[in-house]
């Protein structure tokens, strides 16, 4: 997987950001990211965040009710990241920018509330800003009871409290960021799922960069999957997207009564018959959301339903 190394270049970003915002919500945010995105246990998940095929029926919180028996964070901060590589005509209207965005880290943390554990996430986006790119906050977040998997957005910033809370541009932007956290979470809690150290960052490149007031680029960890059930300690292991004569299956999540696999993508089919190839590829991070979420009005409710 690519070395994308978001995060890093994302606080140096939000960090000029917050110089120059006016006291707010808006600079609250920014201010509460950096600390947040720099103590992150940090992950790389595939382009356009997709972790795993949906279901067109399955909402997000049918992924959390099927697949994560237990709903809590891996470790107290964490952070994904991944690329969207052909986005053209997604523009990111929260920035009020005409360039699409083309990059999204998600930052997911535990807070306690009245005795009750709430997941938060807050997803960012990088866009381009005269000519340059940029790191931005969206304008909401959401909130995830770890108990009862109740899915509430909050204003991230004013743009976002001058909506509401119930505003359809709320969903419209939080579903894809919160469809690729709640697979990571269902892909983490499989039995032969492991998270491994990815490839140290170059240590003569970080310490230019330290040099230069520049934040150095951090560890990450990888999601794996093993073929044969459970994940072999200290063993890197590679996990594949595929997609019938010849074809490539899919990777999927299977549940079974006494626990949850992954089901590596392989190869089946009758070579005789020939070859099929198929492109899975998603052009854009919105179209893939409509697609599966076309059937739902966007209400907490009904995603939860």
């Amino acid at each position: 997987m690519e070395a994308t190394n978001y995060c890093a270049h994302a606080i140096d970003d939000l960090r000029r950001l917050a110089k120059v915002l006016p006291q707010g919500l808006t600079l609250n945010t920014v201010s509460a990211l950096i600390p947040k995105l720099r103590k992150s246990i940090k992950f790389r998940v595939p382009d356009y965040g997709r972790i795993f095929d949906l279901k067109k029926t399955e909402t997000i919180g049918a992924i959390i009710d099927n697949y994560c028996p237990v709903f809590r964070l891996p470790f107290p901060v964490i952070a994904l990241e991944w690329s969207v590589p052909d986005c053209s005509g997604l523009t990111p209207t929260e920035a009020g920018q005409s360039d699409p965005y083309d990059a999204i880290i998600c930052v997911a943390y535990e807070e306690e509330r009245a005795g009750e554990v709430h997941i938060i996430v807050c997803p960012m986006f990088r866009t381009k800003v005269d000519g340059r790119n940029q790191w931005f906050p969206l304008n909401f977040g959401a909130s995830i009871s770890a108990g009862n998997q109740d899915i509430r957005p909050f204003p991230a910033t004013e743009n976002g409290l001058a909506l509401g809370p119930n505003h359809p541009a709320i969903w419209s932007d939080l579903r894809g960021e919160l469809t690729t956290f709640v697979q990571f979470m269902a892909a983490l809690a499989c039995s032969n799922s492991v998270a491994v150290d990815a490839p140290a960052p170059n240590e003569a490149l970080n310490a230019k960069r330290k040099s230069s007031g520049k934040t150095p680029f951090f560890s990450y960890k990888e999601l794996t999957i093993s073929a044969s059930g459970s994940a072999p300690a200290g063993v890197s292991m590679g996990g594949t997207h595929g997609s019938p004569r010849v074809h490539l299956r899919r990777g999927h999540i299977r549940r079974l009564p006494e626990k949850t696999v992954w089901v590596n993508a392989c190869v089946v089919g009758d070579k005789s018959k020939g070859m099929v190839t198929k492109d899975y590829r998603v052009t854009a991070l919105n179209k893939r959301v409509q697609q599966h979420f076309s059937n739902h009005p966007a209400t907490d409710q009904q995603i939860r339903d």
